[in-house]
């Protein structure tokens, strides 16, 4: 295999960024969250992934406002990264963030709006 051009050798010897560990709540037993945050925070979790569904643009349904501000009330300090699979998720973002949301990962497709606005709710909210 040779070389790619758009690399040099020095690029190679850098050093790799940190791995952020980041695990999904969907794995969480939902009876006990807040227990099950505290638990994967002493495992090293650097971050907990909320994956927000709809019922729309996935088919499964999973966390909103009300379960991310619980999850906020039993876990403070941890950091809430929303993955947002839904439509329109330009419109989840001040409630989440409202919430207790530290982060959001959405896919740009699903807005239906330019890229730009579809991500002023998120700087917004300085999240």
């Amino acid at each position: 295999m040779t070389r790619s051009k758009r690399h040099k050798k020095s690029d190679l010897a850098s050093p790799m960024p940190r791995a952020i560990i980041a695990p999904s709540l969907l794995a969480a037993d939902f009876a006990a969250l807040g227990a099950e945050a505290h638990r994967m925070a002493a495992c090293g979790a650097d971050w907990l992934h909320c994956d927000v569904m709809d019922g729309v643009a996935v088919g499964n349904l999973t966390f909103g406002p009300c379960v991310l501000s619980a999850l906020r009330k039993a876990a403070p300090a941890a950091f809430l990264d929303c993955h947002l699979m839904v439509s329109k998720p330009e419109q989840y973002v001040q409630p989440l963030a409202k919430a207790g949301a530290n982060q959001f990962t959405f896919h740009v497709e699903a807005t239906g709006t330019p890229l730009e606005d579809a991500t002023r709710p998120v700087t917004a909210y300085s999240v």
